[in-house]
């Protein structure tokens, strides 16, 4: 139900393997694709599915550009085919969830980082969960966040929300 691909944020190739993917996938309207998006972009997203208006798209290009001003590495999303995911998530009726949150780049809001995300995968329907590698490591792992700060990933959050992890 719940499919993971691991990306590099600047490796083109992810962006467009996972965007040819989406016409093939066996799901239905209502099904989800989650990206590593910033959630305060979710209303504008959803705008975007609804209208296909590219003005709202181009809002969340937009919150890229200045992730990257704040020395984020998302460059290739944006100058790549990453945001075709949005748009051939729309034309199969998907929703797509963003579920990042670097809030304001605390060490408490990025430990928790994982967590959120986690929190925003649909508990319903087949899922493809689409985000940088770290976040999808497998099973019970870890990995470190800062200097001595540990995190439980993103498929662990799962295991505990779900009670199995079929994420691979």
């Amino acid at each position: 139900r719940i499919v993971g691909i691991g990306e590099d944020h600047g490796c083109e190739e992810f962006h467009r393997f996972t965007k040819d993917l989406i016409p093939g996938l066996p799901f239905s309207a209502g099904d989800s694709i989650v990206l590593e998006q910033e959630h305060d972009m979710q209303e504008i997203i959803d705008a975007y599915l609804k209208t296909g208006n590219e003005r709202h798209l181009q809002r969340v290009i937009d919150k890229e550009r200045d992730m990257v001003k704040e020395g984020y590495l998302v460059e290739q999303r944006i100058a790549g085919c990453y945001f075709d995911i949005i748009r051939e998530a729309r034309k199969k009726e998907l929703n797509v969830i963003a579920m990042d949150n670097h809030g304001n780049g605390s060490n408490e809001v990025l430990l928790a980082r994982d967590k959120f995300m986690a929190e925003r995968i649909p508990g319903k329907g087949k899922v493809l969960i689409y985000a940088g590698t770290a976040h999808l490591d497998h099973g019970e792992t870890y990995f470190l966040v800062s200097p001595f700060s540990i995190v439980h990933t993103i498929t662990g959050r799962i295991k505990e929300r779900f009670g199995k992890t079929e994420i691979f």
